[in-house]
């Protein structure tokens, strides 16, 4: 890919000193305000090439439309549901994220999550200080032998599982992309939603939000499950339908929740956070020094190798309007060969070429470039995870 001029970065939000240090031993100059409001990062945006945030900042159509020298926007960590993608797509404006840097950090706070429900850990803990011993009140049951479904078998939903695993669980899943024998290499036997809901003890969730995935535990799918089914998400609040799963706390078809996530935050209606069979969080899946580190750095070093030319990793842009270049060009590392090249697989329908591309991809450790001729797929392309740029 051809050199991206970025010579100036604001950082809105607080992110590992490791980013702000990268860039500017690279010749960006960074300026740090952090807890910026709407109206202040509209009127600042205007000087910047570059944009860097975590989750706080909502990067809107109207920051977009009023940065007139804006080339990236750096989302250090996972989610970009707090920017207007499709936005920054219009304006020809890179979005990417680090899709590696909490990976470790949300699976463990999931696995915490999933032991705490079985025990009552932080019930039992309120109750002892508050002067009380109250063993028979927090009766638990083991996790050895139980299933576990987790939607969403991307890094995180394989850690989760590897981990579990090690409790005794079988565990079980769903992902319209992951292909089933790459699950299965790690122990996670795939199926259809149907099928998964009657069978589990406990549910998690590791999808991003979007349309397909807003609402995936809804009425309906908790009528399908085990009456006392316990879930976790520590995804992205709206994948589970809030309404819904307090109508089924409240009925006893869902026998707990682990929430580290919510539609709002912080939440206004208190209804599930106060729920005796609930423990909730103030989103802390990244909230570990070693994430934080992790996100910075790869945030950083992302953006210096787009400068550089090297290679563009972690990119979200959609594009989805006509192409009229001969070739396009998809550039990634091994890291993220497997899920990527299935990913394109479904999405442009390329079936030959791609496995032919994926040949290659194997034979090196090395990053790659595959050109693909335009006239070879068509031009509704949206993957939500590479950005395809011209050569």
């Amino acid at each position: 890919m051809a050199p991206v001029s970025i010579k100036s970065v604001l950082i809105s939000e607080s992110v590992d000193p490791c980013c702000k240090k990268i860039l500017e031993e690279n010749g960006i100059r960074v300026t740090e305000k952090p807890n910026m409001k709407k109206d202040d990062l509209i009127a600042e945006i205007k000087d910047y090439d570059g944009l860097v945030v975590r989750s706080a900042t909502k990067v809107t159509a109207d920051v977009i439309n009023a940065a007139s020298n804006l080339k990236i926007v750096g989302r250090a960590g996972t989610g970009v549901d707090n920017v207007d993608v499709d936005a920054a797509t219009k304006k020809g404006i890179i979005v990417m994220n680090t899709p590696s840097g909490n990976t470790i950090s949300a699976a463990e706070l999931t696995c915490a999550l999933l032991m705490s429900l079985s025990r009552h850990v932080p019930q039992a803990v309120m109750s002892m200080k508050a002067g009380n011993w109250d063993r028979k009140k927090f009766m638990g049951a083991e996790l050895y032998g139980k299933t576990l479904g987790i939607l969403g078998l991307g890094r995180i939903g394989k850690e989760v599982a590897t981990r579990m695993q090690s409790f005794g669980m079988k565990t079980i899943g769903y992902d319209p992309i992951t292909p089933p024998e790459v699950s299965a290499s790690w122990g996670v036997e795939q199926m259809s939603l149907d099928q998964l809901w009657p069978q589990c003890d406990y549910i998690t969730v590791h999808t991003p939000l979007m349309p397909s995935t807003a609402g995936l535990l809804n009425d309906e799918s908790f009528a399908k499950c085990k009456k006392g089914v316990k879930v976790v998400n520590c995804a992205r609040g709206g994948i589970i339908d809030e309404a819904a799963l307090l109508r089924a706390l409240e009925s006893g078809q869902c026998g707990g929740a682990g929430l580290d996530v919510f539609v709002e935050e912080p939440p206004k209606n208190r209804s599930l956070v106060d729920h005796p069979n609930v423990i909730s969080c103030p989103h802390l899946g990244a909230s570990t020094k070693e994430a934080q580190a992790r996100c910075g750095q790869d945030i950083a070093l992302q953006i210096v190798d787009m400068v550089k030319g090297k290679s563009l990793v972690g990119a979200v842009t959609r594009f989805a309007n006509h192409f009229t270049s001969d070739y396009f060009q998809f550039c990634f590392s091994e890291e993220h060969m497997s899920n990527l090249v299935h990913v394109m697989m479904a999405a442009l329908k390329m079936t030959a070429v791609l496995e032919d591309a994926q040949e290659k991809i194997t034979k090196s450790s090395q990053v790659k470039t595959v050109n693909v001729r335009a006239n070879e797929w068509r031009a509704s392309v949206d993957t939500d995870i590479y950005y395809i740029i011209p050569p």
